[in-house]
């Protein structure tokens, strides 16, 4: 009798804990949900807010320094807070600054004049370029701050944070650890690194920028849904794996248990969720989200909507285009990979890094 007492005490109590967790686990093995398609938003976090805090840091300080380290020349010294500063004010008549103070590596550096910079520094704090700013092969920054445009040669490492009012230009073989940014545009060269990437236009190489969706063909065949489909919500819904053929048309949102093919040229007016891997073939067009638990390949001149969300790899052929310039978006992926020729508007976030192809 004790041992059953003890059993059925134990049976209550494994009933008790897992009875709560049945829907997620029925969810788990037998997924149905379609409402992600709808709840699938931009991502509006502020990706320039650590340069924001930086530019009014520095104002304050820069005004609390002595009369003589406001001057109109010079400075090289220390903020009332005790941090390091290089304040270059001159530069020679018509030429930009070229070369830096012996310790101004290990200090943050304001530059009031524009430059260009040799090359193969190792800057150990922050640096603020008020006019543009050109920095040489194989430089380190810890972080940058440029109030208009800014070009980072190859082999250039940024470790923190970087964020251009102007148009921001990334040579080959740099890496941009943290967030980097642009008010204007970010163009990347070949094999850059990188973990989150935002501005209104993000191209890679010779990539360009779309003003709006592509219209759409006078006349295209309508796509036969599966067997085993059936309508769920705005959404129609595939129990198995979905290959949409080349050149059709899909009105509405669709979901699918397993993989998605989507052929070359064929048109989506909604969003597509998976549970499985992702293929769009090349000219492909989808008007939405594009989510999936797996990978997501995009193919080459596809024009995505966006958002697009990968818990796996994802990958956009050369001369891809997310977003528009007056509808950005945000391209999520554990890893991303960018082919030359690509162009994406809002924002990257490679969880695991990401880097542009060769």
């Amino acid at each position: 009798m004790t041992v059953l007492s003890f059993v059925g005490v134990l049976a209550f109590t494994i009933l008790w804990v897992v009875l709560p967790l049945l829907p997620a686990l029925r969810e788990l093995y037998a997924p149905s949900d379609v409402e992600p398609l709808s709840m699938v938003g931009r991502d509006n976090a502020d990706i320039a807010r650590f340069s924001r805090h930086f530019r009014d840091y520095i104002q304050a300080n820069l005004k609390r320094l002595p009369p003589d380290a406001r001057s109109g020349t010079d400075f090289i010294g220390k903020l009332p807070d005790g941090t390091g500063i290089v304040h270059v004010v001159t530069a020679a008549e018509g030429h930009p600054v070229a070369e830096l103070p012996a310790d101004a590596q290990q200090r943050i550096v304001v530059l009031e004049q524009s430059a260009e910079l040799p090359g193969r520094e190792q800057f150990q704090q922050e640096l603020w370029a008020r006019k543009e700013l050109a920095g040489g092969p194989g430089a380190s920054y810890r972080a940058i701050l440029g109030e208009r445009s800014v070009s980072l040669a190859d082999g250039s490492v940024v470790l923190r944070w970087l964020h251009s009012v102007g148009t921001l230009t990334i040579g080959d073989r740099a890496h941009l650890y943290g967030r980097c940014s642009s008010e204007a545009r970010i163009r990347l060269g070949r094999l850059v690194g990188f973990d989150r990437l935002g501005a209104p236009s993000i191209i890679v190489g010779s990539g360009s920028e779309i003003v709006g969706r592509p219209p759409v063909p006078e006349s295209m065949p309508a796509f036969e849904r599966p067997e085993r489909a059936r309508d769920m919500g705005d959404a129609i819904r595939v129990e198995e794996d979905c290959v949409v053929p080349a050149g059709v048309l899909v009105t509405g949102n669709l979901v699918v248990a397993g993989s998605l093919q989507i052929g070359i040229g064929a048109r989506i007016e909604g969003s597509v969720k998976a549970h499985g891997e992702i293929q769009v073939a090349s000219g492909a067009v989808v008007v939405g989200s594009v989510v999936s638990r797996k990978a997501i390949a995009i193919g080459q001149k596809c024009w995505v909507r966006g958002p697009i969300i990968s818990e796996e790899q994802l990958r956009l052929a050369r001369g891809t285009m997310i977003g528009t310039v007056e509808s950005p978006t945000t391209i999520v992926g554990r890893t991303v990979a960018l082919a030359l020729g690509t162009t994406v508007h809002g924002q990257v976030i490679a969880e695991e890094g990401g880097q542009t192809e060769d």
